[in-house]
């Protein structure tokens, strides 16, 4: 777990950390003596500088999130589900908070959205190809049934010309039995009969092959219509399926887009808000040291030497980030002497003479004659 979450997990801020080390800093010189001031001094500025880090890490961590995401949503659209995960378990890695949590969770969320939507994109090409193969048996059941039906087809109908005969010779001989005399008669309407019978098996075999020449083509046509039907049912399929897959993949272009707008959007908002921020900050900052300056009562005292030393004004209220404050001044004597500069560094404010907030000059005046200005406050 990084530092920074150790300090949000024990609710345990940076400034009460300040506080609690400028505090501990007056007592131990109260104890040690302003001698041993300048060496405790330099603590509170590289407490500061740790806190400074601290800030930086979780502006890093936070960088780290938004490419964690980003990354993610690039995998989602690309259907890398194996490549989302594992940058939205990096992302996890990140999370500070409930806002940062919840954004990860609508990543799985879309991770799971986008597995649906491809399950169900692949259900419907499933079945697409389940109604072709569904008309090409169709097809081939209809040409088999076809060619079935002209197989069966009989071929010839009506009486033989040898049934004919055999009745016509019977006539004739219950004629011979009856009419003796007649003999050439009958000959004559044999031969007669013979020739019909022959003339109307012509007939009857030009009106078959006809009928089977008409039937024949009846079924190829009904065939042909019938594989035109299946061809065309399996065109427009084929169609169908094109038109899907393309409306697919529009829709997922455009949701890649509106997601890279959106994610455009988001880094400008946040950009922004982060300027908005900084500009409060140093607004806060800019009115806390103007109060410092301001407000601050410095004077020269005699602690063994000429020093000086003051007060600050209450440092609540301000919202800022650090309380340790610089606070230079210019130090002179009455009678057009030359002046001196100095810094109270990290000063706490407290008047404590001595064993407070002091700064050594040299000037050839009395303490009490020494008249000091601040020229400017500033942090650490």
């Amino acid at each position: 777990m990084k530092p920074s979450k150790r300090l949000n997990q024990f609710d345990f801020s940076k400034s009460h950390f300040v506080v609690i080390f400028q505090t501990a800093l007056l007592l131990v010189s109260l104890l040690v003596g302003p001698a041993t001031i300048s060496q405790a001094e330099t603590s509170p500025s590289k407490q500061l500088q740790m806190l400074k880090m601290l800030d930086q890490l979780d502006q890093l961590d936070s960088m780290d999130l938004e490419d964690a995401l980003s990354r993610a949503q690039d995998c989602i659209y690309s259907r890398s589900y194996g490549c989302a995960k594992k940058q939205l378990k990096r992302a996890k890695r990140y999370a500070h908070n409930a806002a940062d949590r919840q954004r990860i969770d609508n990543g799985w969320r879309d991770l799971r959205a986008e597995q649906r939507r491809e399950e169900q994109e692949e259900e419907e090409l499933i079945a697409l190809e389940e109604e072709l193969d569904r008309l090409r048996d169709e097809q081939e059941k209809a040409k088999r049934h076809y060619a079935r039906k002209i197989q069966e087809q009989p071929s010839s109908s009506g009486l033989t010309g040898m049934d004919v005969y055999n009745r016509i010779m019977q006539s004739g001989l219950e004629m011979r039995q009856q009419l003796q005399q007649i003999d050439r008669d009958t000959n004559a309407a044999i031969r007669h009969a013979n020739d019909v019978l022959a003339t109307q098996q012509r007939q009857l075999d030009a009106k078959q092959r006809h009928q089977q020449l008409s039937y024949s083509q009846q079924v190829q046509q009904q065939a042909y219509k019938q594989q035109q039907r299946v061809q065309q049912r399996t065109e427009e399929l084929k169609q169908h399926r094109r038109e899907r897959q393309q409306d697919l993949k529009r829709d997922r272009q455009e949701r890649a887009d509106q997601l890279k707008r959106k994610r455009e959007q988001d880094k400008e908002a946040r950009l922004a808000r982060q300027r908005r921020e900084k500009e409060e900050e140093i607004e806060r900052y800019n009115r806390f040291y103007s109060a410092m300056k301001n407000g601050a009562r410095l004077g020269a005292k005699n602690c063994g030497g000429t020093v000086v030393t003051g007060s600050l004004p209450s440092k609540s209220g301000y919202g800022v980030f650090s309380t340790l404050t610089n606070v230079h001044f210019r130090a002179s004597c009455p009678g057009g002497h030359p002046s001196v500069t100095g810094v109270l560094s990290n000063m706490t404010g407290i008047n404590t003479g001595c064993y407070g907030d002091t700064a050594k000059i040299d000037l050839p005046c009395k303490p009490e004659q020494i008249s000091v200005q601040v020229t400017k406050v500033v942090g650490d």
